[in-house]
């Protein structure tokens, strides 16, 4: 653990596991994401959390905020992420959804099996007030992650400049094969959901105030 934490995850990974990762990523390039200091209009967001339930190590709890912009780019507007037990996890979603505001939607995935739906359920309690869903993933994760990775390629996705950005960027740049992919799956999460239809998420006041408009 302690030469892991002075050479770096990318060291580690080629040198102890034998598993090297070209500078710039593997499905995900470095230079891809433009970093802005100021957000431009938006007229979506999404905070999709992955979570984990794990204190001293172990997975992350990953609570991803992503926005489409009036320009149709795509924001990556903040990353809360935890190492922390149940109880102070769900106490942290509550404060971050507090932050966020009732117009950000909020979303998680669903695991497999009747204690994936006792969690889920658990989640949408968590967070009364909220506009909250959860959803069940039938296929991997690099198939998930893919739109997201053709869009930054494209150069429509941004990233808000913050103190995440570099422990962001080494992990999606390790993925498939860094140890974590925690933040990736939250980013594909949101991003995959602020390209369904607007129509989805018409309880938003936006929305809501158009399809008042158009009737």
């Amino acid at each position: 653990k302690k030469i892991r934490l002075q050479v770096g995850e990318r060291v580690w990974q080629a040198l102890y596991q034998q598993r090297p990762t070209a500078l710039q990523g593997g499905l995900f390039h470095r230079s891809w994401f433009t970093i802005v200091d100021v957000m431009p209009k938006t007229v979506r967001r999404i905070r999709y959390w992955d979570r984990a339930a794990t204190a001293d190590g172990g997975d992350w709890s990953v609570g991803l905020l992503m926005s489409l912009t009036v320009d149709s780019l795509f924001v990556i507007e903040d990353v809360v992420r935890m190492q922390v037990s149940t109880g102070e996890r769900d106490r942290l979603i509550r404060q971050t959804a507090e932050l966020d505001g009732k117009s950000t939607v909020i979303w998680t995935e669903q695991e497999p099996g009747s204690s994936g739906k006792d969690s889920a359920l658990s989640f949408i309690r968590l967070l009364a007030g909220f506009a909250v869903h959860t959803e069940t993933h039938r296929t991997d994760k690099v198939v998930r992650a893919s739109p997201l990775a053709s869009q930054a390629e494209a150069g429509n996705v941004r990233m808000l400049r913050g103190a995440w950005n570099g422990a962001f960027l080494e992990e999606v740049c390790m993925f498939p094969a860094g140890k974590h992919d925690d933040q990736v799956d939250a980013a594909s999460g949101a991003f995959n959901r602020l390209c369904d239809p607007p129509e989805r998420t018409a309880y938003m006041p936006q929305f809501a105030k158009a399809k008042q408009r158009r009737v």
